[in-house]
């Protein structure tokens, strides 16, 4: 039987708004995270950027677009 190990593959930062997000990015690491996309069970949206071997650097806000899921949002944006 296959042995699995548990890693982190994301870093995530939750924000208020993607804005502030990619704010907070440029002025913390200094760099931008062009790339996203959007989670429409969720109504969420983000920013993912790539850090190698199957490691991200992601940052996620609420998508004020799209339709407020019937559940709570991860990462607890709704708080």
């Amino acid at each position: 039987m296959p042995r699995h190990s548990l890693g982190i593959d994301h870093l995530v930062i939750a924000a208020k708004t993607l804005e502030q997000g990619i704010d907070y990015l440029l002025e913390k690491l200094s760099v931008e995270n062009p790339a996203g996309g959007e989670h429409l069970t969720m109504g969420t949206h983000n920013l993912i950027m790539s850090l190698g071997n199957g490691h991200y650097l992601e940052v996620i806000a609420i998508a004020p677009h799209l339709e407020n899921p019937k559940w709570p949002r991860w990462f607890c944006l709704d708080d």
